[in-house]
């Protein structure tokens, strides 16, 4: 009887410390999932709020003057070209604590200085520009000179050519004021060579991903249609079209005819 009484203790405290640790690990994993969910939404949060804006508020009645809101802020370098020592910079902007008078004229006139900022290019529109900076000739040249929200962008060797590959807005779509991932995208090519600039986009079309195919200047560019005309995409409610590019001749053609279009279609109707 002993034996057995002795038995029972020891297997219920083998059975309490299991259920203890049980507990435990349910309650860390809990928090650590709480904790990883509050940094997600926060970056979310903060992507958001530091959205570029699409027009700057006036100040005079003469439109001299706006208030700035957001100020630029110079990402880290990427080495993409080790022979020739090129990088890139990505250029975002940062919400103003206190928004200033800025003025139109003056605006050629302001330098800044170069942050230190860990960022990625991945974020949606974190960034509104990038520097090619020629570290040899001490060159620094702009890929955009218009106003854009860029979603991400890659450099990439195409046989003897490099270029960066951009996914990016111009046009403030849905219309709230920013230019976000929300908006209709397009496509754009840089050559690092000669510095041409080459956009792919269609009217109420937005550009949801791009594939390069094996060794060769093809680009395949998959854009959905907005057919409900609401400034967005909605991938599984519009249709997606493919389109052919090529980087080296910017060359744009439909990857399939009506013709094969329409057979599709009638398979399915």
């Amino acid at each position: 009887m002993d034996k057995l009484t002795r038995y029972n203790q020891k297997l219920l405290a083998i059975l309490g410390t299991i259920v203890f640790v049980g507990i435990s690990l349910f309650v860390l994993i809990g928090g650590v999932t709480l904790t990883l969910e509050i940094v997600n939404n926060f970056k979310s949060n903060e992507i958001e709020n530091n959205a570029l804006r699409v027009e700057p508020k006036s100040d005079t009645t003469d439109q001299t003057g706006f208030i700035r809101e957001q100020n630029i802020s110079m990402g880290r370098p990427t080495l993409v070209d080790t022979l020739n020592s090129i990088y890139l910079f990505g250029v975002s902007q940062v919400n103003l604590r206190d928004p200033e008078l800025a003025d139109y004229h003056d605006m050629a006139k302001e330098s800044f200085r170069s942050s230190k900022l860990n960022v990625s290019y991945e974020y949606p529109s974190r960034f509104n520009n990038i520097i090619v900076y020629r570290q040899k000739t001490n060159t620094k040249s702009l890929v955009f000179n218009e106003k854009v929200g860029i979603l991400r962008f890659e450099a990439r060797m195409i046989g003897d050519e490099q270029f960066v590959l951009v996914e990016g807005t111009m046009a403030d779509s849905n219309n709230d004021g920013k230019l976000t991932a929300s908006d209709l995208t397009s496509f754009f090519s840089y050559r690092l060579s000669d510095g041409k600039l080459s956009e792919v986009s269609y009217s109420a079309m937005g550009l949801v991903d791009y594939y390069l195919t094996n060794e060769s200047c093809e680009v395949i560019l998959r854009f959905a249609k907005d057919k409900d005309g609401n400034g967005e995409i909605d991938r599984n409610q519009e249709p997606i079209y493919l389109t052919q590019f090529d980087l080296c001749t910017n060359d744009t053609s439909d990857f399939l005819d009506e013709g094969m279009i329409r057979t599709l279609q009638h398979i399915i109707d």
